[in-house]
C-alpha cells in the first residue's frame, strides 16, 4: 500500500460530513491543511487514514476536539503518530478517548516514571474498589493508559531502549504483583483463613526478570514457598498457593471487553507441566542441583523478584548465583547452548524472524550468556541479568573489545526497536519482519532508511556480522567439547562433583583439601576417567563417589587406597552397580572400616553374625555379590541364617522358661523359615504354648519379646501375621487350639505356609506334635480342591493394576515355582515330611523323585535364575520390590551384571524362562 502525502478525497468527504453543523468551514480547511503538512513526516497510508478517522469519530465533543487540535499543534502530531504507528494504541484511544487529554499533557508525556510511581498508581487505582472483579478491571485500565504513554514516548524518542523496557517491566511487575496479592487474598478469604505465618515468593524469569520486557511479551514466572504446612488444621499451604496461581493465570490471561492483562507462563518451573504450579524452595533448590538441564540453569541468569517474601527471594538468588556461575573443571557448559540454538532455528522456519533466526536477537543473547557463564565466577559484574548491562561488564573486563561492544549494543537496540514496532502495531507477540507491504515500509521509514530495500540489505549485513561473532564465541567451546569423551547427562553436576573430589570445593564454600589430598586424587584421576568413559551411567558413578568422599574424615586415605587398581575398580563398580551398598554406607560408620580393611570380603558365618549390624551384613552381601564371591542362593542363606542367629540370641537372653517353663516353641515361616530371604524380606513368626490358660501374662511376655526383636533388628519387618486367624487373633496360640485349627479350618495357603515352618527355640517335641497334625491333615487333601485353591491364590496375587513384570508375583515368576514346589510337597507329604522348613534347593533336589526329571531340573534352574534377578535388582537399584526395569539404562545395567552381552539377549532368555514356568504351572496345577 503506497504512502499518502495528503489526505484522500474519501477521508475529506467523511470528515466534512462528521463536522457538519459542529465545526466551522474555516476550521475544517485549516485542519486539512495542517494535517497535510504533518503527513510529510510520516509514512501515512490508507490504514493510517482509517485509524485517524476512527480517533476523530470517537470524540465526545467534536467541535472542542478539532478546535483543540488546531490550537495545540503537538496534539495533532500525537494523534497522527498514533494512527500511523499503532493500531493497538489507536484502539486504546478509541475505547478511552478521555486518555488523549491525559497523555498529551506535556508534564505527562515528558514524565520519567520509576518503580515507586507504578506501584503507587496501581495501589491508588485498586484501593477505591471493593470487589475482586472491579480491582482487576482497574488494573487493565492502568495498563492501557501507561502503555499509551510509554508507546508515545517511544515514538518520539523521549526514551532510549533501556528506559522503554524498564518502564514496561516495572509496569508489568507492579500490575502482576498486585494481581497475585489480590488472588492470594481471594483464596484465603474463600477458605476463611485470616493470617498465616507461611511465606511465598514469585520470581520473574526471561525478559521480565531482566527488566527487558517487550510490549507484547509473555511473562515467565516460577513460585515457591518456605515449607508446606497444615493451615487452620484443614488446608495445606501448597494447595492454597497452587489455587492462587491458577486464579492468577486465569484472571491475567482472560480476555474481556476491557482487554487482558498479561499472558502468564509457569511452564519453566522445575519438572515443567507435569509438576505442581509451586513447590517448596528446598525442592526447587534440590531440583536445580540434581536434575535440571543446562538450559534451565542458563535461564536463571535472568531472574528478578516479583512478589511475596524478599527474604525467600534472596535465599534463592544467592543459591542461583552459586549454581549458575560455578567453576568449570572439565568442560564448558555451552554445548547445550549450541544444541538449544539449533533446535530454535529448526522451529523458526521464518528467516525474517528478528528474534530466532540466525544472526538475530537470540544469537546476541546466547553469545553474551555464554561469556557470562564462562567468566561469571571470576567477575561478578558480568552476571548482570540485563543483556546490555552484561555487554558493558564484559567490555570492562576486556572479554569483548570496544568495537565488538559498540556493534553489539547498537545492533541489539536496533533489533529490539524493530521488535517493539512490530508488536505495538497490533499488540501481537510477533518477531517476523514482513517480506513486503505497508508494515515493512513503515518500519523502514520510521528507522530512517530511504526505502525497504535499503533497510533489508543493511539488516542482512548486520545479521552476518552477528553470526560471525556468535561463531567466534562458540568456537573455543566447541574445541573444549571435542576433548571430552565422557558422556555425562548433567555436565554441570559432573563438573561440580569432579571439582569437589579434586579440591574439596562445593557450591557453598572454598577449597577444603590440602595439596597432598589433591595430588592423591590426581594419581587416580586417569583410572577414574577411563572407567567413566566406558560406564553406562557415569553421572551416577561420579555422584556416588562424591557422596561417599563427602562423609569420610580423611579423603587422602581413601585416594591412597584407590591406588590399588583392583580395589578402586571394585569401588567404582559399587558406585555404578550397587546403590544398596552405597546407601548402606551411610547407615553404619563401621562399614567404612569394613571396606578400607577389606574385611567385607571375609566369610559370613555365625562368628561374624554376633559382631556385625544388619547394615554391615547387607553391605558385605552386596559387595560379595558384586565381586562374584557368592551367588544369589548363598545371599539368601546368609541373610536368613543371620536373622535366625539374632532372633535365637534375643530369645535366649529373655529366658522364657523362667516365666512359662519349657512348654512352648517359637517357629519361623515364609522365606525366613525356608532360608529364602532377600534384602527386603519380612520375618514371620508363630508363638505356641501348651496349656495356655495356666500361664499369667503370657500374651504380654511374648509381645515384649516381639518388641525387643523389632528394636534390636531394625531394618527388617518382624511380625506374626501368619498365625491362625491372622492379625485379628491372639499373638500366642495354645497348641491344642492350633492343632484343631490345622485339622479343621486351615486353608490351603496356610498349609502351604507350614511347608516352610522351621523350629527356632523351645520344646522341639511340641513343635513336632504340631507338624504331625499338619501331615495328617494334608494326607486327606482332595487334589482338585488343592489345585483349585492354588489357582485362586495365584489369581489374587497377580494384580490387574500391576505395571511391569514383578519377579515374584507375575505369571511365570518365583511364586509360580513356589506353588509347584508346595503342591508336590503337600501331595507327597509322607515322602517329603523331612523337608518341612528346609531350603528350596533341598526341596528341588527331592522333586526329581516325584515328578519328571527334566521338569524338576527346569524348575531348579529357573528358580535360581529368577532369584539371581531378584537379588541383583535389589542390589543395583536398592528397590524393596523386584520389578523388571522398563528404563533402558536400568535394563542395560541389569543385563551387564547378570553376564549377558546385550539387553536383547537377556530379555530373550528371561522370556524363555517365564514361559517355561507358565507351562510347568499349567501342566501340574492347571489354569
Amino acid at each position: 500500500m503506497y504512502r499518502r502525502k495528503k489526505l484522500s478525497e474519501n477521508f475529506i468527504n467523511k470528515f466534512v460530513e462528521l463536522c457538519a453543523g459542529k465545526v466551522s468551514a474555516t476550521q475544517i480547511d485549516k485542519f486539512i491543511s495542517e494535517t497535510d503538512k504533518l503527513l510529510l513526516d510520516f509514512y501515512f497510508t490508507e490504514t493510517s487514514e482509517a485509524n485517524l478517522l476512527r480517533l476523530i469519530q470517537s470524540q465526545f465533543d467534536l467541535s472542542f476536539f478539532i478546535s483543540d487540535l488546531l490550537s495545540y499543534p503537538h496534539h495533532l502530531e500525537v494523534i497522527i503518530s498514533v494512527s500511523v504507528h499503532s493500531n493497538y494504541l489507536t484502539d486504546i484511544l478509541v475505547r478511552n478517548p478521555e486518555y488523549f487529554y491525559w497523555v498529551v499533557n506535556p508534564e505527562i508525556l515528558r514524565f520519567k516514571p520509576d518503580e515507586k510511581y507504578f506501584n503507587e498508581v496501581v495501589k491508588k487505582s485498586t484501593d477505591i474498589f471493593k470487589s475482586f472483579d472491579s480491582k482487576v478491571n482497574a488494573l487493565k485500565n492502568v495498563k492501557k493508559k501507561e502503555i499509551l504513554r510509554i508507546g508515545l514516548r517511544d515514538f518520539y524518542r523521549y526514551d532510549d531502549l533501556v528506559a522503554v523496557t524498564t518502564e514496561l517491566s516495572q509496569l508489568a511487575s507492579a500490575i502482576s504483583s498486585k494481581l497475585f496479592s489480590l488472588c492470594y487474598e481471594e483464596i484465603l478469604n474463600k477458605y476463611k483463613i485470616g493470617k498465616t505465618n507461611r511465606k511465598y515468593c514469585v520470581i520473574a524469569l526471561g525478559k521480565l526478570g531482566a527488566q527487558e520486557l517487550n510490549y507484547s511479551s509473555d511473562i515467565d514466572l516460577i513460585c515457591f514457598y518456605d515449607k508446606n504446612a497444615l493451615i487452620n488444621k484443614k488446608y495445606y499451604y501448597n494447595e492454597i498457593i497452587n489455587e492462587t496461581i491458577k486464579l492468577f493465570i486465569e484472571t491475567s490471561t482472560q480476555i474481556t471487553s476491557n482487554g487482558y492483562l498479561y499472558r502468564i507462563d509457569f511452564r519453566l518451573r522445575p519438572d515443567g507441566r507435569n509438576s505442581p504450579l509451586a513447590n517448596s524452595i528446598s525442592e526447587y533448590i534440590r531440583y536445580y542441583e540434581t536434575r535440571s538441564e543446562d538450559w534451565e540453569r542458563q535461564m536463571l541468569i535472568k531472574t528478578g523478584f516479583l512478589s511475596g517474601s524478599k527474604s525467600l527471594y534472596k535465599k534463592f538468588f544467592d543459591f542461583k548465583e552459586r549454581i549458575v556461575f560455578s567453576s568449570s573443571a572439565n568442560v564448558t557448559p555451552f554445548v547445550q547452548i549450541k544444541k538449544l540454538k539449533q533446535s530454535i532455528e529448526q522451529r523458526a522456519a521464518d528467516e525474517d524472524n528478528i528474534k530466532l533466526s540466525s544472526g538475530g536477537i537470540r544469537d546476541i543473547e546466547f553469545s553474551v550468556q555464554a561469556l557470562q557463564l564462562v567468566n561469571g565466577k571470576k567477575y561478578p559484574q558480568v552476571r548482570a541479568a540485563s543483556t546490555l548491562n552484561a555487554m558493558l561488564a564484559l567490555n570492562k573486563h576486556k572479554i569483548i573489545t570496544d568495537k565488538e561492544t559498540l556493534f553489539l549494543i547498537n545492533t541489539y537496540k536496533l533489533y529490539r526497536r524493530i521488535e517493539h514496532y512490530l508488536q505495538l502495531m497490533n499488540d501481537r507477540q510477533t518477531h517476523s519482519i514482513p517480506e513486503n507491504g505497508e508494515l515493512l515500509e513503515k518500519i523502514a521509514f520510521y528507522l530512517g532508511y530511504k526505502n525497504s530495500s535499503e533497510f533489508k540489505s543493511e539488516l542482512n549485513k548486520i545479521r552476518k556480522q552477528v553470526t560471525e561473532f556468535y561463531k567466534s564465541v562458540m568456537q573455543s567451546e566447541e574445541e573444549s567439547a571435542q576433548q571430552v569423551s565422557i558422556n555425562f547427562k548433567d555436565k554441570l553436576r559432573a563438573r561440580n562433583n569432579i571439582e569437589f573430589l579434586r579440591t574439596g570445593k562445593s557450591l557453598l564454600g572454598t577449597k577444603q583439601f590440602d595439596s597432598r589430598t589433591t595430588e592423591a586424587f590426581e594419581k587416580i584421576s586417569k583410572q577414574l576417567n577411563d572407567y567413566l568413559s566406558k560406564s553406562s551411567d557415569p553421572d551416577l558413578v561420579l555422584e556416588n563417589l562424591a557422596r561417599i568422599i563427602k562423609t569420610v574424615p580423611l579423603p587422602k586415605i581413601w585416594y591412597d587406597e584407590f591406588s590399588d587398581e583392583k580395589f578402586f575398580r571394585l569401588f567404582l563398580m559399587m558406585c555404578e552397580f550397587s546403590q544398596k551398598s552405597v546407601n548402606k554406607f551411610f547407615e553404619d560408620n563401621f562399614i567404612k572400616d569394613d571396606l578400607l580393611s577389606r574385611t567385607c570380603f571375609d566369610n559370613l558365618d555365625e562368628e561374624n553374625f554376633s559382631i556385625i549390624s544388619l547394615p554391615q551384613l547387607h553391605f558385605r552381601v552386596c559387595i560379595q555379590l558384586l565381586n562374584k564371591n557368592i551367588n544369589a542362593q548363598d545371599s539368601s542363606t546368609i541373610i536368613s541364617r543371620y536373622h535366625f542367629h539374632k532372633i535365637q540370641s534375643i530369645i535366649n537372653k529373655e529366658k522364657l522358661s523362667e516365666h512359662i517353663g519349657s512348654n512352648y516353641f517359637i517357629a519361623g515361616l515364609g522365606s525366613f523359615g525356608s532360608e529364602e530371604m532377600n534384602f527386603s524380606s519380612d520375618i514371620d513368626l508363630i508363638f505356641v504354648v501348651k496349656e495356655l490358660n495356666k500361664h499369667n501374662n503370657v500374651q504380654k511376655i511374648f509381645q515384649t519379646l516381639l518388641n525387643k526383636m523389632k528394636n534390636e533388628i531394625k531394618g527388617t519387618e518382624i511380625d506374626c501375621r501368619l498365625r491362625p486367624e491372622g492379625k485379628s487373633s491372639y499373638l500366642v496360640w495354645d497348641i491344642d487350639e492350633y492343632k484343631k485349627y490345622v485339622s479343621n479350618r486351615a486353608r490351603v495357603w496356610e498349609l502351604q505356609a507350614l511347608t516352610k515352618c522351621r523350629f527356632i527355640e523351645g520344646e522341639k517335641k511340641l513343635f513336632d506334635e504340631l507338624l504331625q497334625f499338619f501331615i495328617r491333615r494334608v494326607k486327606n487333601l482332595d487334589d482338585k480342591i488343592l489345585k483349585s485353591e492354588i489357582i485362586q491364590m495365584r489369581t489374587k496375587l497377580i494384580s490387574t493394576d500391576e505395571t511391569g513384570f514383578h519377579i515374584k508375583r507375575s505369571k511365570g515368576g518365583i511364586t509360580d515355582l513356589d506353588f509347584i514346589i508346595s503342591y508336590f510337597m503337600l501331595k507327597n507329604i509322607s515322602e517329603m515330611k523331612k523337608l518341612i522348613g528346609s531350603s528350596v534347593p533341598d526341596k528341588l533336589q527331592k522333586l526329581s523323585a516325584v515328578m519328571d526329571d527334566k521338569d524338576a531340573e527346569s524348575i531348579k534352574q529357573n528358580y535360581l535364575f529368577l532369584k539371581m534377578i531378584e537379588v541383583t535388582i535389589q542390589n543395583i537399584f536398592d528397590f524393596r520390590t523386584a520389578k523388571l526395569p522398563i528404563d533402558k539404562l536400568q535394563l542395560q545395567k541389569l543385563s551387564l551384571q547378570l553376564g549377558f552381552e546385550s539387553q536383547e539377549d537377556f530379555i530373550r532368555h528371561f522370556n524363555e524362562i517365564t514361559l517355561s514356568n507358565i507351562r510347568l504351572f499349567r501342566k501340574y496345577i492347571g489354569e
